[in-house]
Formats: C-alpha cells, structure tokens, sequence
C-alpha cells in the first residue's frame, strides 16, 4: 500500500512522509503498519523532550539535564531515515520487501548514534526491571544482510559521510 495515503492509520501523512512520501511500502496487514507507526510517534515525543531540554532556561526554571544528555540532531536525522525504511520497507513488483543493510544498522549504533544507543539499552534495562508499559525497539543488525549479499538492502547515501557528526 502506498505510504501515508489511510488518513486514520497515518496521521497528517505520516511520520515518515519526508523520507517515504507516497512509495509503495509492504506489510503484512493494516494492524503491522499501525503498530510501527505508533512506535515512530512514541519515539517523536522522546525526540520533542530531547529538543526542549536543549534549550536555555529562563524565568528561573531549571534544565532537567545537563549538556551530556544531549541528544545529537545528526543520530536523530539518521534513526529517522534508518527507521522509517526498516518499519516501512519499500515493496518492489520484482522482488521481495527491501531490508536494511547490516551496514547501515552498525553504522547508526556504533557510530553515529553510540552514546545514545548506551543510553537507550539503559533505559531498555530500566523498563524490564520497573516494569514500564514498553521499550525502544533496537534494530537487530545481526539478523540484515550484508550489502555484498543483497543488492536489494537499503544503505543510504547519507551514510556515506553526509550525516554530519556533532560534537555536542
């Protein structure tokens, strides 16, 4: 089904209509779509709290965390791209639905995203032992093909060296 088109399971287009606009994507049924979509709205309200924890205090309010909490624009740039093409993944008449890379899933945990990916086992950790109502879904990169084994898996350009690295 094309991306972002059912007005009730994707609200205003979707979370991923800037990556996916309109591109046929596969899933088992409307109920798999939904569930992934939700984990992407789940994840939009972490990134709000991320963003508005950035900013500088005024009128005597205090900052819930300090500058190494931060989390970087250019992981969150790359989860987005990375995520929305592993929830979401391109359909193809020729063949079957496109994966990710194994390269593009190490690349975004171990390089462009390594302190927030500690940070989000962390939390992962803590949700099992408070019982929280859910966890970050963590890609398992081990289980992707590697590019030289698939000319079908995705591995975007920006990985390549566009996603630029902050040093915050």
């Amino acid at each position: 089904m094309p991306y972002g088109l059912d007005g009730d399971l994707f609200q205003n287009g979707g979370y991923c209509k800037n990556i996916l606009g309109n591109l046929p994507v596969h899933g088992r049924d409307i109920l798999e779509l939904g569930e992934n979509e939700m984990k992407l709205r789940r994840y939009q309200m972490a990134k709000d709290f991320a963003l508005q924890s950035r900013g500088n205090t005024t009128n005597g309010q205090t900052k819930i965390f300090d500058g190494s909490f931060t989390v970087r624009q250019s992981c969150m740039d790359a989860v987005d791209d990375i995520y929305c093409h592993h929830y979401f993944k391109r359909c193809y008449v020729s063949s079957e639905p496109q994966k990710i890379c194994r390269e593009t899933c190490e690349e975004l945990f171990f390089k462009l995203c390594d302190r927030e990916y500690k940070m989000v086992l962390k939390f992962n950790l803590m949700a099992i032992i408070r019982r929280y109502p859910f966890s970050w879904d963590i890609i398992n990169c081990t289980t992707l093909p590697f590019r030289n084994e698939s000319s079908n898996c995705y591995y975007p350009d920006r990985i390549r060296g566009q996603y630029k690295r902050s040093a915050n």
